[in-house]
Formats: structure tokens, sequence, C-alpha cells
């Protein structure tokens, strides 16, 4: 019994220590931002423009609905963030919402990391610094299907609007863009429907 109580000790504090570190790289990758990317208009219209464009590519409806959820759970942030100086204070009976929070938060900061994924796409094509090697690394990551449905609708909605580094761009330069330079971070069939329908996304665009 005393052995069971000690290997549960030693899972707990391991749970704590991920928590922790969810958290903190959270803090990190949302203060260095200024909370741009926790824009609920901009993160609203991502998802619907995503759910559009999971159907064009015929993704199942189960799949949808998660990649839904997905698309919103950055702005659960404050879910978690004051969960941090509390962290003595977990028990046993509080030990499976400690749990439940850090996967909560590994799944924020996973979002966020497609998030900055966007905007670092978004500065290198205005900056005109896009090479091999920035490509393959923006390949690597979350390279499933869902993400680049929403990375795709993310980086329609940021390049037609204002940013400190770039002017807003007009519906047919953004799909002159995403034509040559931006399809490039795409499954083509993806990026094929998304020109297919592309006036479908502009007038979501519009009236949103």
């Amino acid at each position: 019994m005393q052995e069971e109580r000690k290997l549960e000790l030693i899972k707990r504090r391991q749970v704590q220590r991920d928590f922790s570190h969810i958290v903190g790289d959270l803090f990190s990758v949302v203060f260095s931002s200024s909370y741009a990317l926790l824009d609920k208009r901009h993160a609203y219209l991502v998802q619907q423009m995503s759910e559009r464009m999971a159907h064009y590519y015929g993704i199942s409806g189960e799949h949808i609905n998660d990649m839904n959820q997905y698309a919103m759970i950055h702005l659960k942030f404050n879910d978690i963030k004051n969960m941090l100086d509390d962290m003595n204070h977990y028990n046993e009976q509080t030990f499976d919402l400690l749990k439940a929070k850090t996967e909560l938060g590994s799944q924020i900061a996973r979002r966020l990391q497609l998030a900055q994924k966007c905007e670092d796409i978004a500065r290198a094509y205005t900056e005109d610094t896009i090479n091999e090697q920035f490509i393959k690394e923006m390949l690597d990551i979350q390279p499933e299907i869902e993400s680049q449905i929403i990375l795709l609708s993310d980086l329609y909605i940021t390049m037609r609007g204002p940013k400190s580094y770039k002017r807003p761009m007009s519906h047919s330069i953004v799909l002159k863009a995403f034509q040559n330079d931006l399809g490039t971070f795409f499954d083509y069939n993806l990026k094929e429907r998304f020109l297919k329908f592309n006036d479908e996304f502009l007038e979501m665009y519009n009236n949103f």
C-alpha cells in the first residue's frame, strides 16, 4: 500500500511539472504576441471559414466538429492562466482537474503554435524572405489536413487585414499569392478547392 502511495505521489508531481511547463510556455507565447493571437473576432471568422472549407474538401462531420473545437480552443486561455499560482493547493481530490487542465493547456499551446505559423508565413511573404529552409520548417509543423484547413483560412484573413508589417491586401492580390508562393504550404487539392470556391470566402469575409 505504501508503494502504491509512493507511485501515486510521483505521478502527481509529474503532472504538476507538466502543467507548470505548459502554462509557462503559454505565457511566453501570449505575452510575446501581445495577445494578438487571442483575438476573438479573428478566431470566429477563421472557424467559420474552416468549417466551410472542410465541407468542400470532404472531411467527415465528426472530424469537422473536432476541428471546430480545436480552431477555437486557444480562446480558453483564461481557464488555466490563474492556476499556476495554485499549484501547491492541489490534492488527491483535485488531481483529475489538474490533469484535465494540463491536457487543455497542451491543446491551447498547440493551437497557438498553428496561429504563430500563420503569422510567420504572412510576414515572410510580405518581407520576401521565403526560402527552401523556411518552407521545410513550416511544412513540418502540424501537417494534418485539419490543421492545414485552419491555417489556410487564418492566412487568407491575415493577408486581407492590416498588420504592423503590412498593409491590407485585396482579395485578388491574396488569391494570386495563394496561386503562387503561398500555395506551397498546403495540400494541392486543398489549395485548388479554396481557389475554386474563392468567391464564397470573399463573401464570408465581407459579410462578417
